[in-house]
């Protein structure tokens, strides 16, 4: 069985939403931390 057709046995049983954890939240706060400088200032 392939990883992914694992994985998708795997979220088939589950009855509520699995998020992974391998990095996308590293991705996703790169992009959010210049919003606070340009909307509130460097200071």
């Amino acid at each position: 069985m392939s990883d992914e057709a694992e994985s998708r046995g795997l979220r088939s049983k589950l009855d509520y939403t699995a998020v992974d954890g391998d990095g996308h939240l590293i991705v996703s706060m790169a992009r959010l931390f210049p919003y606070p400088a340009k909307v509130g200032g460097s200071r």
